[in-house]
């Protein structure tokens, strides 16, 4: 799932050709940076789901999956993560 992050194109990642014409009024919204030793790409999405992100999507729903198993708690409950 990195590798994937990583590779994809910033346009592709953020799947720019269909998320140009949406408009979000939640007022939901992620930020995350992709860092390796040579840069650094900030991201910031509003209201991502398998539509509108598929591939932000995937990797934080697995990067929540990994702390769920690891840290037994309500803290990433689905409810909490905005159904991620």
């Amino acid at each position: 799932m990195f590798k994937e992050i990583l590779t994809t194109p910033t346009p592709i990642l953020l799947n720019e050709s269909k998320n140009k014409i949406r408009i979000v009024l939640d007022g939901h919204s992620t930020t995350f940076i992709v860092k390796t030793t040579k840069h650094q790409d900030i991201f910031h999405v509003s209201s991502p789901y398998e539509e509108s992100h598929p591939i932000i999507t995937k990797f934080i729903k697995s990067t929540f999956e990994v702390f769920r198993k690891e840290k037994k708690n309500n803290f990433l409950d689905l409810e909490y993560t905005f159904g991620l």
